[in-house]
């Protein structure tokens, strides 16, 4: 999709997210007071073409894990704690670029798009591809009913139009002249603008 105005011209950025695998759990079974831990971890793989400058976001509408038959409730940790030291009755998440999981683990953000977990601030990107561990973890005690605890995260990108700038000058191809062609710039092999 293009625009255009008398100075320069918009592309359209295209993105493509995909996960591996699509969708994921994992299950624990607290049988004292002390609990038991299980983490999860989850690849996410963003591409984005044709962009001004993008931003990753990563969030969700509520922060607690809700029971899907009993409604009870897990709460997201308070403060970043390494998985070892998730406190009871809590869960968090990291999401960290790469193909690591993190170990530290952080309350699920729900302000607006959520937290920046990646961004491209420069003004010419044709393609760009990036990959995320996104990692899930949970420590419950046995004081919680059995049942299904769930919540929805989303992965989000924002991205700028690509912008083309008119070095001709001109606005119409009327105005298209031999002196306009002489004094144009030429695009290198990576369409940046060396001058002839």
């Amino acid at each position: 999709n293009t625009g255009s105005d008398s100075g320069s011209s918009t592309i359209t950025s295209s993105i493509n997210i995909a996960f591996t695998p699509e969708s994921g759990s994992a299950s624990l079974t607290p049988i004292s007071a002390d609990g038991a831990s299980a983490k999860y971890s989850i690849k996410a793989t963003v591409g984005v073409e044709n962009s001004g400058g993008y931003t990753v976001y990563l969030g969700s509408n509520k922060s607690e894990l809700t029971g899907k038959n009993t409604g009870a409730t897990i709460n997201g940790v308070t403060s970043s704690a390494a998985y070892e030291e998730l406190p009871l009755n809590t869960w968090g998440y990291n999401a960290i670029e790469g193909e690591t999981p993190g170990t530290t683990f952080s309350k699920v953000p729900t302000n607006n798009r959520g937290d920046i977990i990646a961004s491209n601030s420069s003004t010419n990107i044709k393609e760009d591809n990036k990959t995320f561990t996104l990692s899930f973890a949970a420590h419950i005690g046995n004081d919680k009913p059995a049942d299904t605890y769930e919540n929805e995260i989303t992965l989000s990108v924002v991205s700028s139009p690509l912008e083309i700038t008119n070095d001709f000058g001109i606005t119409t191809m009327q105005e298209m002249t031999s002196a306009v062609c002489s004094n144009a710039k030429d695009l290198d092999e990576d369409g940046e603008i060396s001058a002839q």
